[in-house]
């Protein structure tokens, strides 16, 4: 997928929902696949961020209310040029855990001014 500079986006995760699953239980972990960097975490119910990689602070968000659904996607908000990787998704609960990868390009602005103007100015291309 890809996202733009300085914009937000939202890094698609989705899991088949037990009939009788027990939210208490349940941990959704989201990680940069090559480094293991945790980008957000959630267990017990809410947030947990203490272990979060400080490049993502203040920067992701969850939707808890969406789990039910089997959605455990997060937004990551102003997206930055070192946004761009590998990131998986794991989802754990009393009946087991799967994970699941998605690829964020990250793209930038692309200005070309009228003929008059001796230049292009490229911003953050990838």
């Amino acid at each position: 997928m890809v996202a733009l500079i300085g914009r937000d986006v939202i890094l698609p995760c989705s899991f088949t929902p037990h009939p009788s699953m027990n939210l208490l239980r349940m941990v959704v972990t989201w990680q940069l696949l090559d480094t293991d960097a945790v980008v957000h975490s959630y267990y017990y119910q809410r947030d947990q961020l203490d272990l979060q990689d400080p490049a993502y602070l203040h920067r992701t968000k969850f939707f808890p209310d969406e789990l039910l659904e089997g959605n455990a996607s997060l937004q990551l908000n102003i997206v930055r040029l070192e946004d761009e990787a590998q990131y998986m998704c794991t989802v754990s609960n009393e009946f087991g855990s799967s994970s699941g990868t998605v690829k964020l390009l990250v793209a930038g602005d692309l200005w070309i001014f009228d003929s008059a103007t001796p230049y292009i100015y490229i911003t953050h291309l990838t």
